[in-house]
């Protein structure tokens, strides 16, 4: 409550603003420049369907948090030359973010595309916040493990704190707001609304960050030698996370158990979104748990038996993803499970059998797995719809529907496995990319339909 009523303390404020611009120079102006375009976009008529502004304000997101990194890492090896030149790294990768979103216009067939880069990219740099400072730092010794679990409940502090203070600053003045457009009769005089909108902005994209930018800790201050503790954590991870954690993996095992008995009963795909939600729920409190498993010794069994008891739910994972990827091949979601399968599996492994057991292991290659995949044809969105697209020529093929590249007509009995797989195809690569490679494809086809009924095709979707 002090570093709240600090934070909007008149006598602080010179200091708090010397603060941020002494550690945090790029972040902040990145901040305000990111408040102006978002405040016009809100307030101009038209902003709001400006590609160029939207991708602007998705741009300055993704390179605020790549900044903060940055900062952070350069603070924390600032005897090393070259982090003089290092804060020109996230204003160049900014620049080359902006112009490889060709285009996030809403009605452009690549917006799905752009939004999941756009949404890998801002969890690859939010989790490099997490490690950027021991980057290039061997943790081997106990006082880095205690420097460490340290920054990262610290950092976690920060975002929940931004996110908290943002969330109050925004209610709290949305009901001034009300009650004074009430009580002296405004409302017929102001647009309520707009008030509402750029209150929001104040507080969620101007309050908040820079509350947390205030609050990330400097690695000079944190201690080496005893773990931060604190009493609301250690009653969450003693009461709540582990004993819900322990009762999910009973959950998880009862229904292998079950499907052991009867293997001709093949697991429910939702198996594996829940061995991924539990996992990472479960990782979360092993990372959180570091500072307490000496003095409690529940947290200590948990700790050291967890990631063993992960291992084992990983192939009933790897059986029901391969039975659905075997049925209806790749897609968005089932290539999600693959990497988070994979990446389970190399955490669980290096915490079962590696020696030293860095924590900085999990945010490091969550950073790597969300930015790799995030483009390139071996990305999340191209690898599965080209996959898709090759498996429903190759079912038309089939199917004797296309034939040297031209599409026939359908013949009056046709395998009705093979028809369901046909139209899921058409269904998944139709629903990306404005439907394109469809459109090429039954190109005779839709000019045809456009003729014929056209009242219909202007009224519904290319999907329907």
């Amino acid at each position: 409550m002090n570093n709240f009523l600090s934070f909007f303390s008149l006598k602080n404020f010179r200091d708090i603003i010397q603060t941020l611009w002494t550690r945090f120079p790029i972040p902040t102006v990145l901040v305000l420049i990111n408040v102006g375009f978002v405040g016009y976009q809100v307030n101009h008529v038209g902003a709001a369907e400006s590609d160029m502004i939207l991708r602007v304000i998705l741009t300055l997101i993704v390179t605020f948090f790549l900044s903060v990194g940055v900062a952070i890492f350069g603070e924390s090896h600032s005897q090393n030359n070259y982090v003089r030149w290092m804060p020109i790294i996230p204003i160049l990768y900014g620049i080359g973010f902006y112009f490889s979103i060709v285009s996030f216009d809403t009605n452009s067939g690549m917006f799905d595309e752009h939004l999941v880069y756009f949404l890998l990219h801002l969890v690859g740099f939010i989790t490099w916040i997490f490690f950027a400072p021991y980057l290039l730092r061997r943790i081997q010794k106990e006082r880095d493990i205690i420097q460490y679990t340290n920054y990262f409940t610290h950092v976690t502090w920060a975002f929940l704190m931004a996110g908290l203070i943002g969330g109050a600053v925004m209610a709290l003045g949305s009901i001034a707001i009300g009650a004074i457009g009430i009580l002296f009769d405004l409302n017929t005089h102001i647009n309520e609304w707009r008030l509402y909108e750029n209150w929001a902005i104040a507080a969620c994209a101007l309050i908040a960050p820079l509350y947390g930018l205030m609050h990330l800790p400097r690695i000079a201050e944190i201690h080496e030698t005893e773990y931060m503790k604190d009493i609301f954590f250690a009653f969450i991870i003693r009461f709540i996370a582990i004993p819900f954690i322990f009762l999910y993996f009973c959950i998880l095992y009862a229904y292998s158990v079950k499907v052991l008995l009867n293997i001709s009963d093949w697991p429910k795909g939702e198996i594996s979104w829940l061995v991924i939600g539990f996992s990472i729920f479960g990782y979360l409190g092993y990372m959180f748990s570091k500072s307490y498993e000496i003095e409690h010794k529940m947290v200590k069994i948990f700790r050291q038996y967890f990631p063993m008891v992960v291992i084992p739910q990983i192939p009933m994972l790897a059986y029901a993803i391969i039975l659905r990827i075997n049925q209806y091949d790749l897609t968005m979601n089932r290539y999600f499970v693959v990497i988070f399968g994979i990446w389970l599996t190399i955490i669980s492994l290096y915490f079962v059998i590696g020696k030293i057991k860095s924590l900085t292991v999990i945010p490091a290659t969550l950073t790597c797995i969300a930015l790799l995949i995030s483009f390139g044809p071996w990305g999340v969105y191209q690898l599965p719809l080209n996959r898709q697209y090759n498996a429903l020529v190759k079912n038309l093929r089939t199917a004797g529907i296309l034939k040297n590249g031209v599409i026939n007509k359908a013949p009056e009995s046709l395998d009705p496995t093979l028809e369901n797989t046909i139209y899921s195809g058409i269904q998944y690569v139709c629903g990306f990319e404005n439907c394109a490679r469809i459109k090429t494809l039954f190109a005779n086809e839709l000019a045809e339909a456009q003729k014929t009924d056209k009242k219909n095709w202007d009224e519904n979707t290319y999907n329907e």
